[in-house]
């Protein structure tokens, strides 16, 4: 005969049972270890990621104020430069009218270097645009400084 409803487990499967519902018990524990690890590494994660944001305002903001510095000396630079080179300029035009025969009174004219022409028409002034000069002693500044720096640097310059 064969008998009805719950039939406990005897010998090896009473042990199996047992076993298996130990190991389904372990498993719901180490679940629960998990689960609670998971939420401790996003709360960490999530504080990491706010302290990266607000560093990297505070190098946003630093690089800024950095352009900014730079951008005033650059320009206080380049004004400092121009103004030096326009009185380079204006010296070395100062300069060069200096050296320039005035036509005023008791100017004499040239010794002659070659005795088949006249008086006073030995060399020929050449006629010469205040912008051009300018330009020459702009030139003449920019190389100056050039030798300078290379001089400074240990760069032989003639």
């Amino acid at each position: 005969m064969k008998p009805k409803g719950f039939i406990l487990p005897t010998g090896l499967t009473l042990y199996a049972a047992i076993g298996a519902l130990v190991v389904i018990g372990l498993l719901g524990i180490a679940l629960k270890i998990q689960s609670a690890r998971l939420e401790a590494v996003k709360k960490e994660y999530a504080a990491f990621v706010a302290k990266v944001e607000v560093l990297g305002e505070q190098a946003k903001a630093e690089k800024l104020k950095k352009e900014k510095e730079h951008a005033k000396v650059l320009e206080d630079v380049s004004k400092a430069w121009q103004g030096s080179l326009d009185a380079a300029v204006s010296g070395a035009v100062a300069k060069y009218r200096m050296r320039q025969p005035s036509p005023g009174i008791g100017a004499l004219p040239g010794i002659a270097g070659d005795p088949k022409t006249p008086n006073g028409a030995c060399e020929e002034q050449l006629a010469c645009e205040p912008r051009f000069i300018q330009d020459c002693a702009a030139d003449a500044a920019k190389i100056e400084s050039f030798q300078e720096w290379a001089r400074e640097i240990g760069f032989p310059v003639k």
